[in-house]
Formats: C-alpha cells, sequence, structure tokens
C-alpha cells in the first residue's frame, strides 16, 4: 500500500521509524545476515510494530495518572474531527510523544542486546579497509595483481569502487605500470599511451598492495 497524501506518508514514516533505527542499531555491532527483501520488510515492521505498541501503553499509564496532557481516546472516537480540531495540540503532541519514545525503547533495546559485544562493525570492502584505512598517512598505494588469465599487472592505485560485492568493483591503477605475460620471468613497463589501468574486481585472482612516499 502506497501512502496517498502528505499526512498518511508522515504516518506511515512515523511507524516504521523505531524499527529502521533498531535494524542500524543492530547491524553496527552484529554483522548482517543475508536476508530476502520481504524477510527484512518483515522484521522492521515487527520491530516498529513492538516498540510502538509498547509506547502507546507506557503513554496510557502516563494518562491514567495525568489525564490533562493526553487526548481523550474515548471523546476522539465519538466526536472524531470536530475532537482532533479543538484538541490538535494535545494529539499531536501525543503522536510527538509516541514517536519519540518508540526510537528510545528501540535504541535502548539494542543497547541492552549488544552489551559486552566488540565495537561498531561497519560492512566495508577489504579494498577500502587496505587502500584507506591501513595505508599510512602521505604514503601512495602501489599492488601488484594477478588476475584469471594468468597476467600480473603492477601500478599505482588510482582509484577504486568501493563497493562490498566483488562482481561491482572495478581497480583503476596508473603510471608506473607494469605487465607480466605467463612465462615472462619480468615486467614489462607500459608507457604512453599506456598510461591507466581499468580492472574489474572479479577478474582479479590476488593483489599484493604496499605503500610508499
Amino acid at each position: 500500500m502506497i501512502p496517498q497524501t502528505a499526512a498518511a506518508l508522515l504516518a506511515f514514516l512515523a511507524l516504521v521509524a523505531p524499527g529502521i533505527v533498531f535494524q542500524n542499531l543492530h547491524e553496527r555491532r552484529q554483522p548482517a545476515v543475508d536476508q530476502t527483501p520481504f524477510r527484512e520488510v518483515s522484521s522492521i515492521a515487527l520491530a516498529s510494530l513492538s516498540f510502538s505498541i509498547l509506547s502507546v501503553l507506557l503513554l496510557a499509564v502516563v494518562r491514567a495518572c495525568v489525564p490533562a496532557i493526553m487526548p481523550d481516546p474515548g471523546r476522539w472516537l465519538r466526536e472524531g474531527t470536530r475532537y482532533f480540531q479543538g484538541n490538535y495540540r494535545l494529539v499531536a503532541g501525543f503522536f510527538l510523544a509516541e514517536l519519540v519514545l518508540a526510537i528510545g525503547l528501540a535504541t535502548a533495546w539494542s543497547w541492552v542486546r549488544s552489551r559486552g559485544r566488540a565495537a561498531s562493525i561497519v560492512k566495508v570492502s577489504a579494498w577500502y579497509h587496505v587502500f584507506r584505512e591501513l595505508r599510512p598517512k602521505g604514503t601512495d598505494t602501489y599492488v601488484r595483481v594477478s588476475i584469471q588469465s594468468g597476467v600480473e599487472h603492477v601500478g599505482k592505485v588510482i582509484d577504486y569502487s568501493t563497493d562490498v560485492e566483488v562482481a561491482d568493483r572495478e581497480l583503476f591503477l596508473g603510471e608506473p605500470l607494469g605487465r607480466r605475460l605467463p612465462g615472462e620471468r619480468d615486467f614489462t613497463p607500459l608507457r604512453v599511451p599506456w598510461r591507466w589501468l581499468i580492472l574489474p574486481g572479479p577478474a582479479i585472482q590476488t593483489g599484493l598492495p604496499h605503500f610508499s612516499r
């Protein structure tokens, strides 16, 4: 079902926000398991519904203690739009409080579940980890790459794609470039007009990086 109005869209986003927050916080502490889109959406919807129901129950307790600061559900059901127009501040405050409370519950539950576990886990490719995080400051990265055909290439890493899936990655090398064909002992320098080389991730078998100033 697709929301047809701005109000319906905002209500939909408010409903799923707690589940999205919980899912994102959970995956930062524990590696995500590949799921079908249906299962992932179902998990977010179930988490959102659970935290929303719990937040409404807590607000019901608050209303039982201090009725004046919460809408009257009985009058709201009987009078409908007329009650909303006369008490829109109370109604808006209730929905805002419910959303904040639901997100707070999702955050708290994620923190409780992650106690004793390692620091945040970020899903990044090995290329990003080596070329960006492990590279000493002020140095350039050079690699020797073996591809499936048996040809080896050497060159300076100019750029690379950061996709986690190898099938979506590309490695962009620049001068100085060298190539060694199967059966050859030494690398042959590649000079102008061969100034750049782009290697698709699936074609790469092994890669040996080193850093130089």
